[in-house]
């Protein structure tokens, strides 16, 4: 559901030869998930684009847990903080991004478009669409799918501001 695919393919595909871009992605891993399963995966999907091989660089992966001083300070380092999901509630992440007045790349639906302001320059466009295989939602459910493409555009739009 927070669709790290996607965020990872279009930073490669947009910034991965850039030097001074960094791509970190804090999170928790599924219970059922070892470190090990998530670099596999990672690694497929790095090999799965058709680019040479120096685009594959500045990723780093946060996987314990912060305590909060330690990610306000993450957030106050970053330049932009990017929630690639299929579908949001009130996002707790992203809130504590937007008080620390980092600018956030999110989509222009969901719970959050409440405290986010409408004239966002990081917005994603995407489309609805049927959710496919993802317990506990059903196929009669549908989420919010960006595309790489707008991901691609905001990423690089953030990076020259």
């Amino acid at each position: 559901r927070k669709n790290f695919e996607s965020l990872i393919q279009s930073f490669i595909l947009e910034l991965g030869d850039t030097e001074d871009a960094y791509l970190v992605i804090k999170t928790n891993l599924k219970p059922d998930m070892t470190k090990e399963d998530l670099f596999n995966q990672f690694s497929y999907l790095k090999n799965s684009i058709t680019i040479p091989s120096d685009k594959r660089q500045n990723i780093i992966f946060v996987l314990s847990y912060l305590e909060k001083e330690k990610m306000n300070y993450l957030y106050n380092i970053s330049d932009l903080f990017c929630l690639t999901s299929f579908g949001e509630g009130f996002s707790l992440p992203l809130s504590e991004a937007v008080s620390s007045k980092t600018p956030v790349l999110c989509s222009p639906v969901g719970g959050h478009i409440d405290y986010i302001d409408p004239e966002n320059r990081y917005f994603i466009n995407g489309s609805w669409d049927t959710v496919i295989a993802s317990p506990p939602y059903n196929p009669d459910s549908n989420w919010y799918v960006p595309t790489i493409n707008s991901i691609r555009k905001s990423l690089r739009l953030a990076y020259q501001d």
